[in-house]
């Protein structure tokens, strides 16, 4: 039934697009002949809780407005701008669940191969970059229960990479964290380094967990952008995600209950949890996604 009301809703914005004089900027391209359209490429020290601090304000980066990519300086890092890390166009937005919804295997496997701290000092590290408040709300509590304790703070809070290499000892991790999400998305060179670094079977587990955030920033950036630069995009996505934002938002305020630096295996159980209660929003778009990549109407 879900996925029947996200088709509905998927096609009804690439309606509105193709009929409208005025298009609402989807990003879809539009299909070519047959012949030319070739298949898709996949590719406290006393233990007592506290609440999570608000984060700094750090410098936002821009990512290009087409496949939801970033405009890199040569020296690695993003180049500033005042544009908010939010999806714009409905094909950036269905590209990106496609990949995340292919990573949920993965995600779901970091939570048993990797330390709490190594789940979110991913985390917290892609968020530095994403600046989501629902992310730093919920991972910081996440991050403050595990190893990390008050750590987690200045890591969500890194406005450089030399920061946040001082805020974890996950230095592979952060890195590659860093680099994901200021060069955009996926880039092999960093992630053969990572593999050789921790393994081929945790690295694939910390790609995982930066395209989840990624995810999660993303969503939440979006629905927050909705009333300052409306669209019909946004007010749908608003519509369909909002549920589980403030299923969020409730969870994030639970977990201020327990202590820093809490049994791992509570941690384990929360990172086998999320992605379970959030692939049941993010599975029906991911599935568009990768219909409308088979199809050629987005590309990677």
């Amino acid at each position: 039934m879900r996925f029947a009301i996200t088709v509905l809703f998927v096609l009804g914005l690439m309606g509105a697009e193709a009929f409208s004089p005025v298009s609402p900027g989807l990003g879809l391209r539009r299909p070519q002949r047959l012949a030319s359209v070739g298949p898709s490429q996949i590719h406290g020290a006393s233990g007592a809780a506290i609440p999570f601090a608000p984060r700094k304000s750090v410098p936002r980066m821009s990512l290009a407005d087409e496949q939801g990519g970033d405009q890199v300086a040569s020296g690695g890092e993003a180049t500033p701008s005042s544009c908010s890390y939010a999806w714009t166009k409905l094909s950036q937005c269905l590209s990106d669940h496609y990949q995340t919804t292919r990573s949920i295997p993965s995600i779901m496997k970091g939570a048993l191969v990797l330390s709490p701290s190594e789940v979110e000092t991913t985390h917290l590290t892609v968020n530095s970059v994403f600046s989501c408040p629902f992310c730093t709300g919920l991972h910081g509590e996440l991050g403050r229960m595990s190893d990390l304790g008050e750590k987690s703070y200045d890591l969500n809070s890194a406005d450089s990479l030399d920061s946040c290499l001082q805020a974890t000892p996950h230095t592979g991790v952060a890195r590659y964290a860093r680099d994901f999400a200021t060069k955009g998305r996926y880039d092999s060179g960093d992630y053969e380094q990572l593999s050789s670094s921790i393994g081929p079977s945790r690295a694939s587990s910390v790609r995982g967990l930066a395209w989840f955030l990624r995810w999660g920033a993303f969503g939440g950036n979006t629905i927050l952008s909705t009333t300052k630069s409306p669209s019909l995009f946004k007010l749908f996505f608003t519509l369909y995600y909002l549920p589980l934002y403030a299923i969020i938002k409730a969870f994030s305020a639970m977990l201020t209950v327990f202590p820093t630096k809490s049994p791992k295996i509570l941690s384990q159980a929360i990172g086998l949890l999320l992605p379970v209660i959030a692939g049941v929003w993010i599975v029906p778009l991911g599935l568009v996604g990768g219909l409308a990549k088979g199809w050629g109407l987005i590309e990677h």
